[in-house]
């Protein structure tokens, strides 16, 4: 029997800590693992769950988690969450994914993994 796999996702595991600001960049590459992506034409957002199922309200919303295409030609985005934000994110592991999203609204995952916030004395 013959079988495909859609599914482009990387996994990569998130920790970061309550109250500070968070911030990320990620080169994205071809599957050749050393040529960078071309991003031109993509857009990108991201959402924070408590649970994969989680269908309510996200920890943390698109609108929050701000993606900026750093260089479309490098393949490079990085990814801004404010402090005002994650002081009101308590301390637990959540899921999260990020997708790319074509001119055409053609999505589809590129990384997802686990958000582990730490808790933090001072907020």
């Amino acid at each position: 029997m013959a079988s495909v796999n859609t599914d482009i996702a990387q996994t990569l595991d998130i920790t970061c800590r309550r109250g500070d600001s968070f911030g990320l960049t990620i080169n994205f590459k071809q599957s050749d693992g050393t040529t960078a992506q071309d991003l031109t034409g993509y857009s990108f957002e991201m959402e924070v769950r408590s649970t994969e199922d989680d269908e309510g309200t996200p920890v943390i919303s698109t609108s929050e988690a701000v993606i900026t295409v750093v260089s479309q030609t490098e393949g490079t985005i990085s990814i801004a969450i404010e402090d005002s934000v994650m002081k009101n994110v308590p301390g637990d592991t959540y899921v999260y994914d990020i997708h790319a999203v074509t001119t055409d609204s053609l999505i589809t995952t590129w990384v997802a993994g686990t958000f582990t916030v730490n808790e933090d004395v001072t907020i």
